[in-house]
């Protein structure tokens, strides 16, 4: 039997580890699926897991393989995927397939690399079945929708595949993974990542996902959801899903029925909702979710100033956050709201209305988490990534050097000093507003958060960014650790 390798290289998270096991890898393990299907066997190596990985793919390597496939984002996974691509070629003369966002999105540069034959662009489940099958019996590929290729010195890139009908599709083929490895343990509970549904219909201008799904959204049925959850528990013992969609809610009928579905099922469950999505939801919806185990819901608030909610085109203000944050409480919702901070124009002023927004929610809610205020990262494929080279990004010019591209205040050059100060510390400092028992950390993040809990508050409240000891201090003990 041919055999197919699939790697997921480590997305390089700090102390992944301590904090919680990694999501399940569910492109390469649909595209495993399909190629499972198509009667192929598949060996999925996750560089996340598993420390042994070069000799796992080693042993691999001594099957009939017919080509390795890497799927990557933009940043530290690029870097790990060039050194898995450059392992497999040091011992192998099979080609080498990348697939996943940062590919599909910049499939020339990519191809450009040594260590890159052929990339899949978009969706991987048809198409990677007809480049194996023509791979196997030494075919061109000239004819295979959503591939781009290197052929006689020069670079081919194919036209798109249409999207797939996701009904039409087997359910994730899950024995492929070791899923216990992924299983997050929290008291009396076993929590696990699934997703019912693909790509966005909004169009904010901080997101690739427009430009790899072209404002597509396309989503499971709730009998098929059902079908993949009552799998899961019954295997698993799974109890507590994470629905890894971009957004859980968009079609507000189909998540009606859903959530009445898994209020019979006695689980827990958490999805990410948009802020306008909440406002017109009724109070019946709005009990149902409550009552279903809903232990969470995760919401893009992104910013506290309308000035850069306009920018990002979220098609709310901040007057809407501030109901919806209402809303959640009345129905006793608990709630999580992500910020973004660092993007091109922001100002100091800007930043104030976004902690000062943060700061009401919580008072107004004490269900309410605040995430991180992550730094803006202009990666390819959304428009501001263009208004930030405007503003004067220095992009990479090859693939290997995206893999230094990531959420850090280098990627804002256009600011200040002091403005980098304080977004530094504002991303530093965020979650220290929250009790730092209510994630399940191990007991050294519990007293350290709540050591470090009242002097963060103040930074923040404040926008107080100088001497920051305290990341100088991090910053060791992450390459201590």
């Amino acid at each position: 039997m041919h055999t197919v390798l699939l790697v997921q290289p480590n997305a390089g998270y700090f102390l992944q580890e301590h904090i919680g096991r990694p999501l399940v890898p569910t492109g390469i393990l649909l595209v495993g699926t399909a190629l499972h299907h198509a009667g192929y066997q598949v060996k999925i190596i996750d560089q996340r897991i598993e420390k042994d990985w070069k000799l796992q793919v080693l042993e691999v390597l001594k099957e009939n393989v017919i080509c390795l496939g890497i799927s990557c984002m933009t940043g530290t996974q690029i870097l790990n995927g060039l050194e898995i691509a450059e392992f497999v070629r040091s011992h192998s003369t099979i080609p080498i397939v990348w697939g996943g966002v940062h590919p599909t999105l910049l499939a020339e540069q990519t191809l450009e690399n040594e260590f890159v034959d052929i990339v899949v662009r978009r969706e991987g489940e048809e198409t990677m079945v007809e480049l194996t099958d023509a791979l196997k019996n030494n075919r061109s590929l000239s004819g295979i929708r959503g591939v781009s290729y290197k052929e006689s010195g020069k670079i081919a890139h194919n036209p798109d595949r249409e999207f797939i009908d996701l009904n039409k599709q087997p359910l994730p083929h899950w024995e492929l993974i070791d899923m216990h490895r992924y299983i997050n343990a929290k008291p009396g509970y076993n929590s696990v990542s699934i997703a019912t549904s693909r790509g966005c219909p909004f169009d904010c201008k901080y997101c690739f996902v427009n430009a790899f799904h072209k404002r597509r959204w396309r989503a499971l049925n709730a009998d098929n959801v059902l079908k993949m959850i009552t799998f899961l528990v019954n295997k698993y013992g799974i109890n507590w899903f994470q629905f890894d969609d971009e957004e859980f809610f968009i079609d507000l009928g189909r998540s009606r029925e859903l959530v009445g579905q898994l209020k019979k099922l006695n689980i827990r469950w958490e999805a990410l909702i948009r802020v306008d999505d909440i406002l017109r939801m009724d109070s019946a919806f709005l009990k149902l979710i409550k009552q279903s185990g809903c232990i969470l819901l995760g919401v893009g608030a992104e910013s506290g100033s309308n000035k850069m909610l306009e920018l990002m085109n979220k098609k709310i203000t901040r007057e809407d956050i501030i109901e919806a944050n209402r809303k959640l409480a009345k129905y006793h919702l608990k709630s999580e709201f992500y910020f973004m901070v660092g993007l091109p124009t922001e100002t100091l002023e800007d930043l104030r209305k976004t902690v000062s927004l943060a700061l009401q929610l919580k008072k107004e809610n004490r269900r309410v988490r605040i995430a991180s205020f992550f730094i803006f990262t202009p990666v390819p494929g959304c428009e501001l990534h263009d208004l930030a080279v405007a503003h004067g990004l220095k992009q990479p010019d090859c693939l290997g050097k995206w893999g230094a591209f990531h959420h850090s205040i280098d990627n804002t050059a256009w600011f200040s000093k002091d403005m980098q100060r304080a977004i530094r510390m504002l991303a530093f400092t965020s979650p220290f507003l929250n009790d730092p028992g209510d994630t399940y950390p191990p007991l050294y993040v519990k007293v350290l958060g709540r050591l470090y809990g009242p002097i963060a508050r103040q930074r923040i409240k404040h926008l107080f960014f100088y001497f920051p000891l305290e990341i100088f201090l991090a910053k060791w003990l992450k390459l201590y650790y």
